[in-house]
């Protein structure tokens, strides 16, 4: 299937009308993210609603990226994220191994840096990081949530140890219509 004809030169396509949302792009450059991390301070620039933590076996997805035995429990911390106006953009769900998870785990709120800093302080920080970015319809409590049909962002994110061990598999839902994810690379 071909896009179509190209317009006669001078004329312009007919384009139908869509209801245009005025609304900030959410800009997430990891680079930035992770080096905020570094230095201690607020690594996700959204406002952070509705955490809750508790125990629980992983789906199998995570399970076997995390290299658990089936029924082993972690914990499990699940945020929702809003915009300056309080609309939610976000959700997150991490899972962490129990073996590298503090008492911090169980807390609310992390303190300085987050999850990140509180691996660092136990000797695990993270030094390698990998990103699957996936897009898809949402579910519909997601389009409810984010009020739209657009596309969601389905990011999982593993955070590795120096010695290559996993210790944390992040799953992050964007809502696709206000996200734009940012990564650089080197040649």
């Amino acid at each position: 299937m071909g896009i179509g004809p190209c317009p006669a030169p001078g004329r312009l396509p007919v384009v139908p009308r869509w209801k245009v949302l005025l609304l900030y792009d959410i800009r997430r450059s990891m680079p930035q993210m992770f080096s905020a991390w570094a230095r201690g301070e607020p690594v996700n620039p959204l406002q952070p609603r509705g955490v809750r933590v508790d125990k629980t076996v992983p789906p199998d997805d995570v399970r076997r990226i995390l290299g658990l035995a089936p029924g082993v429990p972690v914990a499990c911390r699940r945020r929702r994220y809003a915009d300056t106006s309080g609309n939610p953009v976000e959700l997150a769900t991490s899972f962490v191994p129990l073996e590298v998870a503090g008492e911090w785990v169980w807390r609310t709120d992390t303190g300085p840096g987050g999850i990140y800093a509180r691996l660092a302080d136990q000797g695990w920080a993270p030094a390698r990081f990998r990103e699957e970015v996936r897009t898809r319809p949402p579910t519909a409590s997601e389009a409810e949530l984010f009020r739209t049909q657009h596309a969601v962002a389905d990011v999982v994110r593993t955070a590795f140890a120096d010695d290559g061990s996993p210790v944390e598999v992040a799953r992050l839902v964007l809502a696709g219509h206000r996200h734009v994810l940012s990564y650089a690379y080197s040649a």
